[in-house]
């Protein structure tokens, strides 16, 4: 169930009032926690599950110990569980994969105090580091270019270590872009979803970028499958300002990265054109974005990756920008325009697809 067999038999709690004082003393090495606040966040941010901040109180206290943590929970509604349980899944695998430096100097992602998964259950719980002393922006907010070289530099410190690593194959919890049924099942989505989000949210798209969207649907298994040859790596696969916490001061790195339920064994530049697309305003994004792929491929090279150059990278990055509408439209249908604030958020969503027209990424299929 959990990392460690002292914890394997405990009863994984459903809902953050279960996560008592005595749970938290029995998950959490060396606490005697006495009491426990909870604080829902997150809630229209887009997260899967329940996310709520911890306030604890110890018996002694105890500067080694958190004062705050983020518990993390799928929905207590048995559909809405089960739903969850693929993004639940690959979580807890990357947390489990990469305990040893989590919350170390140089690594990437919140510090994970407890991780455990009954997945016929659909039971998952992760109670993690709370980054909230961080800067951070929301889905509707854009990065500065000053902020978005940081970002691009913890990109390419994220894909480095395991760039075309034997490693890959052993992180089975994580999608493999390289499986056309991946892609193949994303392809059924959005073609079962098209009609229904053009009438939706048609008349809020370019139509560049509509055009394009549409020649793509029957496309997906074919355009978006990674050649078996592609450079590789680990990504986080749902970059945007919403889980990207940056930090102006030591002790703590630059940039940590939260919510890795979308982790994919592709193209590391897969991460660098959804954040463009997603964190830069599209004037910027142009005028920045090659000198900030020349970043990211400089990054790379510094940590010894010498058989990839810009060439495959731009190559790469055209193809990758297409990723998002793979999900933007199946979620869209989902969603009625009359929502309030609903197509307000849109028309700030929207806008940010020219990147498929500014690259032509049309002639890709």
């Amino acid at each position: 169930m959990s990392n460690s067999s002292s914890q394997a038999q405990l009863a994984l709690p459903t809902t953050i009032d279960e996560m008592t004082p005595e749970w938290l003393s029995m998950v959490l090495p060396g606490a005697a926690v006495v009491g426990v606040s909870a604080e829902r966040i997150g809630e229209m941010d887009g997260f899967n599950g329940v996310l709520a901040r911890l306030t604890l109180t110890y018996e002694i206290p105890n500067s080694a110990l958190p004062a705050t943590l983020i518990a993390k929970i799928p929905d207590k509604e048995p559909e809405q569980r089960a739903s969850q349980a693929e993004v639940f899944d690959i979580e807890v695998g990357y947390y489990r994969s990469f305990a040893e430096n989590s919350g170390a100097a140089g690594s990437v992602h919140p510090h994970c105090y407890f991780s455990a998964a009954e997945p016929d259950n659909h039971d998952y719980v992760l109670l993690l580091e709370d980054l909230s002393d961080g800067r951070m922006s929301t889905f509707f907010e854009f990065t500065s270019v000053p902020d978005a070289e940081r970002i691009v530099d913890t990109l390419a410190q994220l894909h480095a270590p395991r760039w075309n690593s034997p490693e890959l194959e052993t992180f089975d919890w994580a999608v493999d872009g390289r499986d056309s049924s991946v892609w193949h099942d994303r392809q059924v989505a959005y073609v079962a979803s098209w009609d229904k989000f053009c009438d939706s949210w048609g008349d809020l798209v370019d139509p560049g970028v509509r055009e394009i969207a549409e020649a793509f649907g029957p496309k997906i298994t074919e355009v978006m499958t990674v050649p078996e040859d592609a450079a590789i790596t680990l990504t986080h696969g749902d970059t945007h300002p919403g889980n990207l916490f940056l930090f102006d001061d030591a002790p703590k790195p630059g940039v940590r990265v939260i919510d890795w339920q979308r982790t994919a064994v592709q193209q590391g530049v897969w991460d660098v054109s959804n954040f463009f697309i997603f964190s830069l305003k599209p004037e910027e994004r142009r005028q920045a974005e090659m000198r900030l792929l020349e970043r990211y491929m400089a990054g790379l090279q510094a940590a010894g990756i010498d058989d990839y150059g810009m060439e495959d990278l731009v190559k790469d990055y055209r193809r990758a920008l297409l990723y998002p509408i793979i999900r933007m439209v199946p979620m869209g249908s989902k969603f009625s325009p009359d929502i309030p604030g609903a197509r307000d958020a849109a028309r700030k969503i929207f806008p940010k697809l020219m990147a498929l027209e500014d690259w032509n990424c049309g002639e890709l299929f």
